[in-house]
């Protein structure tokens, strides 16, 4: 048993082979966390060679690896920068799973509209 069983993990820019988003799922997943990683959906063509060499397919790939150690994982494809898209992707993790509580800021202030979408599904 891992330390985040039962709980779930939102993490945003998961969808490279070699980025930090990627081995924080991974860690994440091990851990025992369910998690919800969020890219841009690239298109494979101009993927460097190693992506290439493996078929990665941006934050689908690391869904798979997610789910390699035994946990749920979504993939879910959105520029995090656009109001509309973080209220697309906010709806849809309150379909999948409950939300309690999430505080942050960021200087773009992406994490605190995400965190009023979320807290209407805490209350709601």
């Amino acid at each position: 048993m891992g330390v985040l069983d039962g709980k779930v993990a939102i993490v945003t820019g998961a969808g490279r082979l070699r980025g930090i988003g990627r081995a924080t799922v991974v860690t994440l997943a091990a851990q025992g966390a369910d998690v919800v990683v969020t890219g841009t959906g690239r298109d494979p063509s101009p993927f460097p060679p190693d992506e290439k060499a493996v078929n990665w397919n941006d934050v689908h790939s690391t869904v798979e690896q997610i789910e390699s150690q035994g946990r749920r994982g979504l993939a879910l494809i959105g520029d995090i920068s656009q109001q509309a898209a973080v209220t697309s992707m906010v709806q849809q993790i309150r379909s999948v799973c409950p939300v309690r509580h999430l505080a942050g800021r960021t200087f773009s202030g992406v994490v605190s509209a995400m965190s009023s979408g979320l807290r209407g599904a805490a209350t709601g």
